[in-house]
């Protein structure tokens, strides 16, 4: 199996256990005389199930991006790493170019004036600029992860 069909079965394990809760959630009371509509107790089997079978595989993947070196001196883990710290980075900017773009109208000339104390273009280049990295990191990391195969 390559690396990027586990992670697409990660996915869908993860998909199937949020549903597997509600389903649960949704059958473990019922009003006194009623059936339930699904049997909470089979239903714990597929949980448990399907838990184990997750926690299988992601052992699995962190090995393999713990293993697999991406060129020389990097792995997949610390090209992961450098790809969630670059989204991270977009967030934190983003909300911060978001709050000194906000406009504050002034009705008279008493009210308080604010004024942005950020260079805005400077900072939405920066954005740009890690945006357009982390693309293109993650662009490799996709490839790389349908030519590895999972260990």
């Amino acid at each position: 199996m390559k690396l990027a069909e586990a992670l697409i079965l990660r996915s869908d394990y993860q998909n199937k256990i949020f549903e597997l809760r509600e389903r649960i959630q949704n059958n473990v009371k019922v009003q006194e005389g009623e059936e339930v509509a699904e049997n909470p107790i089979e239903l714990f089997t597929v949980l448990k199930d399907t838990l184990s079978n997750l926690e299988q595989l992601v052992i699995r993947i962190n090995k393999t991006n713990a293993t697999i070196m991406f060129d020389n001196q990097q792995t997949l883990s610390d090209l992961i790493t450098k790809r969630d710290t670059i989204k991270k980075k977009i967030n934190l900017y983003t909300s911060i170019l978001n709050q000194a773009n906000v406009k504050y109208d002034r009705m008279t000339r008493t009210e308080i004036k604010y004024v942005t104390t950020i260079n805005i273009a400077a900072l939405q280049k920066e954005i740009d600029d890690l945006s357009k990295a982390f693309r293109e990191l993650d662009v490799k990391l996709q490839e790389k992860n349908w030519t590895t195969e999972l260990l």
